[in-house]
């Protein structure tokens, strides 16, 4: 029996002999490290990045224990990816977080000797920047002239930590920022609660104040503006 070779067809067969199959977790690791910029955007996406690195070390662990895969590069640029845009996101949440907690501060410092010294001004930062009046205008004159808005100021000055402060107000009461409560988000807006003590003469109480930051209003040199949304005491005594 007389037997055939071609030399084509031994070279097809040690091609599939040595054909190694491209890993699809290697694959999904590269895709998931891509997706992962999506972690910068919103805290929401942070499971993104968390996903490609178990998925990346998976299909890393996966070719090293196998003759038939491939795609160690491709698995490691996955890791790679989601690890540097996965540690970016939280980053820049970190320090997202820290800017609106120092400004919050500053404006709630600011805020509360305006309770003491000019109770209108300080009802109008209750108000959305759009709602409120120029404080360089004559607030008495305003508010005189409209009864919802007195009647909304009244309001603000029964509120019990404003009453305490306008019947403490000699002497002068002094505030000490203590601590950031929480900082929650509503609609995409963060709301930032701050404790402050307040003393007057001997007395001390402790305040809590709550402000949200929105965007900046049309012709505002600020990109972004606080208003105050809630003020009472920390603790009731």
């Amino acid at each position: 029996m007389t037997e055939f070779s071609s030399p084509e067809l031994s070279a097809g067969n040690e091609d599939l002999v040595n054909y190694r199959e491209p890993s699809r977790a290697a694959i999904a690791a590269v895709i998931l490290g891509f997706a992962s910029i999506l972690a910068i955007s919103n805290q929401i996406f942070w499971f993104v990045p968390i996903v490609g690195v178990i998925v990346a070390l998976i299909a890393l662990r996966n070719i090293a224990n196998s003759d038939h895969l491939t795609g160690k590069g491709v698995a490691t640029a996955g890791l790679i990816l989601s690890g540097v845009l996965g540690a970016t996101g939280v980053a820049h949440d970190l320090i997202t977080a820290q800017a609106i907690e120092s400004n919050a501060v500053k404006f709630a410092s600011a805020w509360l000797p305006l309770v003491v010294e000019n109770s209108q001004e300080a009802h109008q930062l209750t108000l959305a920047p759009g709602g409120r009046v120029a404080l360089d205008g004559n607030l008495n004159v305003y508010y005189s002239e409209n009864p919802e808005a007195l009647e909304k100021f009244g309001e603000f000055t029964g509120l019990a930590p404003v009453k305490w402060l306008q019947e403490h107000q000699s002497p002068k009461p002094h505030f000490k920022f203590l601590r950031v409560a929480q900082t929650r988000y509503d609609a995409g807006r963060p709301y930032t609660t701050c404790i402050f003590d307040a003393t007057a003469g001997d007395l001390h109480r402790e305040i809590a104040v709550e402000m949200c930051r929105l965007a900046g209003t049309k012709g505002s040199d600020f990109d972004y503006e606080w208003y105050v949304t809630n003020c009472r005491f920390a603790r009731e005594e």
